[in-house]
């Protein structure tokens, strides 16, 4: 998952919250290098990037976009997920997106010093253009995309996938829904309850 389901799983708890966000950042163990709660961050960010690889219906997921973008599908669902989530966000988040979103732009601004100067980087973009809401929209899709497709340098053309993730939007709904229930209580069985 990219970063809206990341952080939706964690904005309750500020140190997880942050733990969260700079974890892709952060190679090896985090522990002494930040505080306590952070690493538990770090920490259950890298467990929520287990179990979604290992699980049954995100391996389903990636095989429908393999035959469009190869090795990459992976990366490609965890933006189609993060697409997902907002597209179902009222069935469920127990908070309304612009409040999630004021929430997470103030909580993360709380460990900002901390941060990884990309990280930094990135969390100024974040709140100037306040892009977590465009997860939910097609057009907020494409953009992520060309993001990605200029970072990869490669031929593929991601934005392409878009027409594959409209033609099986309810297939692939069906399959995340199933996903992140398990994921949800997957994390509470490991002390990750939200609160």
């Amino acid at each position: 998952m990219n970063y809206l389901a990341h952080l939706y799983l964690s904005y309750h708890d500020e140190g997880l919250l942050a733990g969260n966000f700079i974890a892709d950042s952060v190679k090896g163990n985090p522990t002494g290098r930040y505080p306590e709660k952070i690493v538990e961050g770090i920490i259950m960010h890298r467990l929520i990037d287990d179990f979604t690889d290992k699980h049954v219906a995100t391996k389903e997921a990636v095989e429908i976009f393999r035959p469009g973008v190869g090795r990459y599908a992976p990366v490609l669902l965890d933006i189609v997920y993060d697409h997902l989530l907002a597209d179902n966000w009222t069935d469920i988040a127990d908070i309304a997106m612009p409040d999630f979103t004021e929430s997470v732009h103030t909580k993360l601004g709380l460990n900002y010093p901390l941060y990884p100067e990309r990280m930094q980087q990135f969390y100024n973009n974040m709140v100037k253009y306040n892009f977590l809401p465009d997860y939910g929209t097609l057009e907020g899709v494409e953009q992520t995309l060309i993001r990605l497709q200029m970072r990869a340098n490669t031929d593929v053309d991601f934005v392409a996938a878009i027409a594959t993730m409209e033609n099986e939007k309810g297939r692939l709904r069906d399959l995340f829904l199933y996903f992140f229930a398990q994921m949800q209580t997957q994390l509470a069985n490991k002390g990750y309850a939200r609160l």
